[in-house]
């Protein structure tokens, strides 16, 4: 019987070094990947706070549930990268991939709640959106879903 096990799930006892490289392509993307690493203090906010207060409320509370969904959803995803991917995936430059998506989603994460943390002056609202997953019905039934 042939093996039709995902390569990417295949035990591989070199998981635990990176070289020699066995998936080029792989690791061209983590190195991509690598090449657009930002952080959230790279981010200047101080201007965007008197943008926020020209917005209509319409606007500031889409674009608050926007910023909410966002920031409970990158914590959904680093959760299934962490209890999934990283967990079962073998091949090293995946693994590498994966590892540096996850510091991604984290400042991510930390981006949509500075920016709620930033711009959102009541801290009843403040709370609501911090804990959007019971808050909110769509990233209850996201966080649900995942």
């Amino acid at each position: 019987m042939e093996d039709t096990q995902e390569i990417l799930l295949q035990d591989d006892p070199n998981r635990f070094v990176t070289f020699p490289l066995q998936h080029l392509d792989l690791w061209l993307l983590y190195k991509k990947a690598v090449a657009s690493f930002w952080t959230a203090e790279e981010v200047d906010l101080s201007r965007d706070v008197g943008d926020w207060e020209r917005l209509t409320l319409d606007e500031r509370h889409f674009l608050s549930h926007v910023l909410a969904f966002f920031a409970a959803s990158d914590g959904i995803v680093i959760e299934n990268l962490v209890e999934r991917f990283a967990r079962e995936v073998k091949v090293s430059e995946a693994r590498c991939f994966y590892g540096f998506q996850i510091a991604i989603e984290n400042i991510h994460s930390e981006m949509y709640s500075l920016l709620i943390e930033t711009l959102i002056r009541d801290p009843q609202e403040k709370n609501k959106l911090f804990n959007a997953i019971e808050t909110l019905s769509c990233v209850k039934k996201k966080a649900e879903w995942a």
